[in-house]
């Protein structure tokens, strides 16, 4: 029996790994360092790394997520940011 070889484009790995990171349960952060951890491997390995973003609760509820944390909540006057949840990010 012939063995066939099934790929995926990184595009793709990298838009579900996006949608893990959003709409995962908040307790789920070790799952979510995992699912880091895997995307920036790949995107490294590949020399396509670009770079991520945090979301902030805007973007959370526009993707639907229930997550209670965002990654990033900016202070535009004294640039003091938060990071109440490093794991809620995106990659380019």
């Amino acid at each position: 029996m012939a063995r066939h070889r099934k790929t995926i484009e990184i595009s793709k790995v990298v838009e579900v790994a996006n949608l893990i990171l959003a709409q995962s349960k908040d307790e789920c952060v070790d799952y979510r360092k995992g699912v880091i951890s895997m995307i920036e491997d790949v995107l490294l390995k590949n020399d396509i790394y670009q770079g991520f973003g945090y979301h902030t609760s805007d973007s959370l509820q526009k993707l639907g997520s229930e997550a209670t944390k965002p990654g990033i909540i900016f202070d535009y006057e004294n640039h003091n940011h938060q990071y109440p949840d490093e794991t809620r990010r995106f990659y380019y």
